[in-house]
């Protein structure tokens, strides 16, 4: 519980189903996918959001302004890393049956009876909660392969070491306090 609202900040970037769609004894791949038809998309660093190599220590002057406060282009926040089946994607696509009778449902039916039914069968196969940070950021049998996604080797040692999952990592037991001055140490 302590860690939700870091993991739900995941969601600019991953889908919902790639911590939540844990089926046992299945094993998943995870792309980038447009996530309101469910294509794939071209893995490129940028992706990421983030930055794809060192900054130069040795700069003597500072970025112009534009430089460091201007977003990065051509990002769809539509993209995800989704999971996927034997090549397919898990996720429903909005041309299917089942997604088409459910926006008809959300848009013309005003019973929430039926609409309470109908998300509970779609979050059905969803397990609530989802894996620790430590599943994704460790170099070790990571849960996504970043390369695979178009991760640059700094930008995986950085996701791999990211200094939030390292600090919840410190916390074992449910009743420990935390700390936020921690987070510096």
């Amino acid at each position: 519980e302590r860690t939700r609202t870091f993991m739900n900040m995941h969601t600019q970037y991953i889908a919902c189903e790639t911590c939540h769609f844990r089926p046992e004894n299945v094993q998943l791949s995870y792309q980038w996918q447009d996530t309101r038809d469910a294509s794939s998309v071209r893995v490129k660093p940028e992706l990421f959001r983030q930055a794809l190599k060192p900054e130069d220590k040795n700069r003597k002057t500072l970025p112009a302004k534009k430089e460091i406060t201007q977003p990065a282009k051509g990002i769809n926040p539509f993209y995800k890393i989704s999971p996927y089946y034997q090549k397919q994607p898990v996720s429903l696509r909005n041309s299917e049956i089942f997604a088409q009778e459910t926006k008809k449902i959300w848009q013309q039916d005003s019973r929430l009876d039926i609409k309470a039914e109908r998300r509970a069968l779609i979050h059905a196969p969803l397990s609530k909660k989802g894996p620790e940070c430590k599943a994704c950021h460790t170099d070790k049998e990571s849960l996504l392969n970043l390369s695979d996604l178009g991760a640059t080797a700094y930008q995986a040692e950085k996701i791999h070491n990211n200094i939030i999952a390292q600090f919840f990592a410190r916390y074992k037991e449910k009743d420990q306090r935390i700390r936020i001055i921690n987070l510096l140490r």
